[in-house]
C-alpha cells in the first residue's frame, strides 16, 4: 500500500510539474440530473467523460503527463 501510494504520489508531482489538460463543457447538468462519468486511460494519458440519463455528452476532460 505504501508503495503504491509513493507511486501515486510521483505521478501527480510529474502531472503538476509537466502535465497538460484540456476540458470542454458541452451542456449543462440540472439539480436532480443522473450523471455517469467514465474514465479510460493509458501511457499517462487520461480521458474522463460525463454523460446524462439520456447518454448526452455533457462534459470531456482529456489529461497527459508527457
Amino acid at each position: 500500500m505504501l508503495a503504491d501510494m509513493a507511486t501515486d504520489l510521483a505521478m501527480c508531482e510529474a502531472w503538476l510539474a509537466h502535465g497538460v489538460a484540456e476540458v470542454s463543457f458541452a451542456k449543462p447538468a440540472h439539480d436532480g440530473d443522473l450523471l455517469s462519468v467514465e474514465a479510460a486511460g493509458d501511457d499517462g494519458a487520461v480521458e474522463v467523460c460525463c454523460s446524462n440519463e439520456e447518454g448526452t455528452e455533457l462534459a470531456r476532460l482529456t489529461s497527459a503527463a508527457p
